[in-house]
């Protein structure tokens, strides 16, 4: 599903049903159309991916609809319940969510439906609350916000880096071909993907962290780079989306390496 008010949308959103299982409700913008498919088709399990509102967007419709109760990682609860702010742009594109309640899953047991069996994976950096679901006999990785370009040129606030690359890292040494993105699907070739992700992260950090190391400030990074902001993506998301956060995402997270290497080290 997608939308935009002014044209076409360059960002789909995918909810996954199999065996009974939904994974993620979509969102608020496209609500009528999402409960009625959803009303059509046999639901036993919800799981939510993460709290973002693309993905949570008709969480608490269609619990009250359906008198099912969502699962979630165990911080999912408290972001859906008391929802963040979000930008003019998320709000066009995607909707606010109506703030509501969720279980949690315990990250140790799999998911299982009559005839698949979904292990589950924290996999944090595009979000703290992020997970993966894996079903190692098919070969499915049904990776939420992991993957969605093998080339990110933007990030939101509070992204981190180097969590994206552990996690990438993580996932790819599964035994998986199908990768069940949740804005770009890739049926075949899923490992190669992440991985290709994962190079490129590596690359942008190592390059950041080398200027930032000869006293570079963000914006003096950027252009030594070659860097350009995507300054209408900045100013439609009040600074929420941007190139400058990619950068600082490096940064911080470098200092926090560094900073922890020092206490284990005292």
């Amino acid at each position: 599903m997608g939308y935009w008010p002014m044209r076409q949308p360059t960002m789909l959103v995918y909810t996954y049903l199999i065996d009974g299982l939904l994974i993620d409700t979509g969102t608020s913008k496209l609500r009528s159309e999402f409960m009625a498919a959803i009303r059509e088709e046999e639901l036993e399990q919800l799981v939510i991916s993460h709290h973002h509102e693309d993905h949570t967007g008709n969480l608490a419709e269609l619990q009250e609809a359906l008198g099912i109760r969502a699962k979630a990682h165990p911080l999912t609860d408290a972001l859906v319940a008391d929802p963040a702010r979000i930008s003019l742009s998320r709000h066009l594109s995607w909707g606010a969510i109506t703030p509501t309640t969720c279980d949690a899953l315990d990250l140790t047991l799999p998911i299982e439906t009559d005839h698949f069996r979904f292990d589950i994976h924290h996999v944090p950096g595009h979000a703290v609350d992020q997970i993966a679901l894996h079903e190692p006999s098919q070969g499915w990785l049904f990776s939420a916000d992991l993957y969605l370009t093998s080339y990110p040129k933007i990030f939101m606030n509070g992204e981190s880096i180097l969590s994206s690359i552990d996690s990438l890292d993580r996932m790819a040494a599964l035994d998986f071909d199908v990768l069940y993105c949740c804005h770009r699907p890739k049926y075949e070739g899923g490992q190669s993907f992440l991985l290709e992700k994962k190079q490129y992260l590596q690359d942008f950090y190592g390059g950041v962290i080398s200027e930032y190391l000869k006293g570079k400030a963000p914006k003096e990074i950027m252009r030594v780079l070659g860097l350009r902001e995507l300054v209408t993506m900045k100013l439609l998301s009040q600074g929420e989306l941007s190139v400058e956060n990619m950068v600082k995402s490096c940064i911080g997270d470098y200092d926090k390496s560094i900073e922890s290497s020092s206490e284990q080290s005292s």
